[in-house]
Formats: structure tokens, sequence, C-alpha cells
């Protein structure tokens, strides 16, 4: 098998993983936060995360968290 033929099989096997769902990400959090060295999520200010809304701002940013359990 030439090297062509072993690139797009990787490629292609790539492909079908990242199209894959293995589970609905649901109950996550947000926090606004300001520019911050250390990179440590804040303790406090965490709200519920609505997808309906848009995230907007000059430099903003933003935690997010949630729980990822492995049987969806």
């Amino acid at each position: 098998m030439n090297l062509n033929k072993c690139v797009l099989s990787f490629i292609n096997t790539a492909s079908a993983l990242l199209d894959r769902k293995l589970c609905d990400v649901t109950d996550v959090e947000i926090c606004d936060t300001g520019y911050k060295m250390g990179n440590r999520p804040p303790v406090d200010g965490w709200r519920p995360y609505d997808v309906n809304i848009l995230l907007t701002g000059d430099d903003a940013h933003f935690w997010f968290r949630t729980s990822i359990h492995t049987s969806c």
C-alpha cells in the first residue's frame, strides 16, 4: 500500500470518528471572567448556560463547565 492510500485511509477513519455523536452535552454552566493569569476557574459566579444566547463583547472571556458521564 502506498503512502497516499495510507493517508486517505487514516483521514476517512478519523473523519468518521469526528462526526459520531457519543451523547448529548447538557447542564453546562458559564462564568464571565476578565482576562487573568494563572488559568484557574473561578469559585463563584457560575450560572446555567443557554445555547440560544449569543456571547459577545470586546475581549470577553468565559469559563464553561459540565459533567460528562461515560454511560450516555
